[in-house]
């Protein structure tokens, strides 16, 4: 395994805790997860997040961006799609 892909659509709980459907608490069990595999002793993947850009959460894009830069993770990049 070379890539771990994290989806982070938004670093709002509330937000986070509507959109995924598994209950209160989402957001924090997935930043957990992304600190636990951070610091997995002798990792050898990179991590990535990803996010699904809706009406919904473009305002929130800006901190997941950030939120991934300082953890010097890395972000895949943009895809068009023309219809």
């Amino acid at each position: 395994m070379s890539h771990l892909v994290f989806s982070l659509d938004t670093l709002d709980h509330a937000k986070a805790d509507a959109w995924y459907g598994v209950g209160p608490g989402a957001l924090a069990r997935i930043l957990a997860n992304i600190d636990a595999a951070a610091r997995e002793p002798g990792r050898d993947y990179e991590i990535v997040v990803s996010a699904v850009i809706t009406p919904d959460n473009l305002d929130d894009l800006d901190e997941v961006y950030a939120f991934a830069r300082r953890a010097a993770f890395a972000s895949p990049p943009a895809r068009s799609s023309s219809a």
